[in-house]
């Protein structure tokens, strides 16, 4: 288990998450360990925002989503301060 990070390292790592997200495709998913995860939803990053089927707008759902591009979710293989954008599905 990793040490509990200070503020401004965790400002830090969230920082660097956004500079990522900025240049990741926005049909890939955000995979977060737990503790980043709920750092970036107390500073106000991880909002609920529509997502639907290959983005037509058909059955769109509210869904966790960093930044309102990137949906967000924790995964449970991650390190609790690690994070890594998926794969689009038809790369």
């Amino acid at each position: 288990m990793m040490a509990a990070m200070e503020d401004t390292e965790i400002d830090g790592l969230l920082v660097r998450v956004k500079m990522a997200a900025r240049t990741a495709s926005k049909d890939v998913g955000l995979a977060m360990g737990a503790d980043l995860y709920r750092a970036a939803s107390k500073r106000g990053m991880i909002t609920l925002e529509d997502f639907s089927v290959l983005g037509s707008g058909f059955l769109a759902q509210k869904l966790p989503a960093f930044e309102r591009q990137h949906f967000v979710f924790v995964h449970p293989e991650l390190g609790e301060w690690d994070y890594r954008f998926g794969e689009s599905p038809n790369a």
